[in-house]
């Protein structure tokens, strides 16, 4: 261990929405391009003890807001753990619903009320009708500003209790966490994101900055940074005309 980038894919069976697996094969296949040695765990059950010295990139796919509370417990068990994860700037992308575990209290359509995890002052409330449209924003990873393309489907609305909370991006289009037009939301490199689509394999500009960054600071040699995106950069042109001509849902 030391020379390859580890990542550590969470709850795929809980935590299984939108088909964002193919996240995992995004890393995979721009870290394989790179000349990168990437290695993949799957933890499957929320009662296996994470490693957060082994990783470097964590992953959580969307899921229904049924199973976030035993995400809660879990990583409450371990919080010194993950908090020393977070404060060691690794990466951990927390995408679409399961953002809600982040948040300081979770609110149901039907009035109950949880606890999340509390990392951001912020309240995640169960909407009574699902939002679904495009999502474009920019955003920073490792001082590198970029616009990223998604699209976003949403059963939560994400809402800011403090002003210091820092966003992950700046919405040009749709949504975001709610009629503020913010972005998600990242405490040094962990990340809550609305974006779907897979957003890595949309944006493959975003996964090479990451693991040129984690690579980086590993000291570990990048055979290849020329990757050819011409396909997805056409793509995310074409998209970017589609919604220029349409107005978003609220």
């Amino acid at each position: 261990m030391g020379k390859e980038i580890n990542l550590a894919y969470l709850y795929a069976d809980i935590l299984n929405l939108h088909g964002d697996r193919g996240n995992v094969l995004a890393f995979e296949k721009i870290a394989k391009e790179m000349g990168i040695e990437l290695k993949t765990t799957r933890i499957d059950s929320p009662n296996e003890k994470i490693d957060f010295d082994k990783f470097d990139i964590i992953l959580l796919s969307p899921g229904e807001l049924k199973v976030m509370d035993t995400i809660v417990e879990t990583f409450n068990n371990q919080r010194d753990e993950f908090e020393k994860y977070v404060n060691e700037n690794k990466y951990m992308f927390v995408i679409g619903t399961t953002g809600a575990i982040l948040a300081k209290n979770i609110k149901f359509e039907d009035g109950r009320e949880k606890e999340g995890l509390n990392v951001f002052d912020m309240k995640a409330t169960e909407r009574k009708w699902i939002y679904g449209d495009d999502l474009t924003f920019n955003a920073n990873i490792d001082g590198k500003d970029m616009e990223i393309i998604s699209c976003q489907i949403n059963s939560i609305d994400m809402t800011f209790n403090s002003d210091e909370i820092t966003p992950f991006g700046s919405v040009n289009y749709g949504l975001g966490n709610d009629k503020n037009h913010k972005e998600g939301a990242r405490k040094n490199n962990l990340i809550y994101t609305n974006a779907l689509g897979p957003v890595f394999i949309k944006n493959p500009w975003l996964t090479k900055e990451i693991l040129l960054d984690i690579a980086n600071k590993k000291d570990i040699e990048i055979k290849n940074i020329d990757l050819d995106f011409s396909i997805e950069e056409a793509s995310k042109e074409t998209i970017k005309d589609f919604i220029s001509k349409k107005e978003p849902v609220q």
